[in-house]
């Protein structure tokens, strides 16, 4: 499977209202993707990340149903003169990330890549991902991720810019898919 895709289906879910689902997962495996290109399966460049992780994750409630993929990172925030790193930018998704598995140390190295000591924390612990409703009557996961699905679900929806995809509904018979969301932040890391 690739990036974008998952193998959810209905049912597979804990609905928390409105067309969303809080799915608690494990995640198998974390690889650094900093600095690599997302593409589609035909091979067509979506965008490169400064900085970010690909998780390897099985759903806690089905774990038979294998195992999927989910890419967490961002860009940093840059002086638009000098280039200069002034802040996390949207790359403050990974600190979310670490936060969520209690993880206290340095992330990144010099070069912005992901340290192995923070890689391998990542391995065997649990998240809880989001799904949000998109505009094709299934539901996509949010890349911002975190312990407690209510919690998560009024963060989206207090965000002050929603994924473009998002659509309000009020349907807990949705398929699933994975993609990714870009809002911003200048917290530090």
């Amino acid at each position: 499977m690739g990036l974008l895709e998952t193998g959810f289906k209905k049912g597979n879910h804990n609905g928390i209202g409105d067309g969303f689902f809080a799915n608690n997962v494990t995640i198998t495996d974390a690889k650094d993707v900093s600095g690599k290109e997302i593409t589609l399966p035909n091979g067509t460049v979506l965008f490169t990340q400064d900085c970010g992780v690909q998780l390897t994750y099985t759903d806690n409630d089905n774990p038979s149903i294998g195992a999927f993929n989910i890419r967490i990172g961002g860009n940093l925030k840059r002086d638009e003169q000098t280039n200069t790193v002034i802040g996390t930018g949207s790359a403050f998704k990974l600190e979310v990330l670490f936060e969520s598995i209690e993880y206290d140390q340095k992330i990144l190295n010099d070069d912005y890549s992901i340290k192995d000591e923070a890689i391998k924390a990542l391995i065997n612990s649990e998240i809880t991902l989001l799904a949000y409703p998109n505009n094709k009557n299934k539901t996509t996961n949010w890349d911002i991720v975190g312990t407690n699905g209510k919690e998560m679900k009024n963060a989206f929806l207090n965000q002050r810019i929603k994924p473009k995809n998002y659509q309000p509904q009020n349907s807990d018979a949705l398929s699933h898919e994975t993609n990714g969301v870009r809002v911003t932040s200048n917290a530090p890391f």
